[in-house]
């Protein structure tokens, strides 16, 4: 099953970055991009979107990068799941807008 990216099925075709971002509180928008800032900085610092020759820090330093980005990465999705129930669905429920459905392929 082939679902093109403006679909309306798709819901990446609707969803509005801004608007969610515009409706979230300032304590919200402030820990969200704080934890958003973060995560790119440790993925600047250990280097995993350059090429090796570009990497600035040893291997050590890179690896405590990484796993501080993972962290807080999952912070991340867990702050912005929970700020925005609306499009995330409250905790251990579907989003209202969204359906779940059964996609049958004898080929998975």
């Amino acid at each position: 099953m082939t679902i093109d990216a403006l679909d309306p099925a798709n819901p990446l075709s609707t969803f509005d970055a801004a608007a969610a971002w515009q409706g979230l509180p300032p304590d919200d928008q402030s820990r969200i991009g704080a934890l958003a800032l973060e995560v790119v900085f440790a993925g600047f610092v250990s280097g995993s979107a350059y090429a090796p020759e570009d990497r600035l820090f040893d291997p050590a330093i890179r690896t405590i990068a990484e796993h501080r980005s993972d962290e807080v990465l999952l912070d991340l999705y867990a702050t912005i799941e929970t700020a925005l129930p609306s499009l995330f669905g409250a905790s251990g429920q579907h989003p209202a807008w969204a359906t779940v459905t059964a996609i049958t392929d004898s080929g998975v």
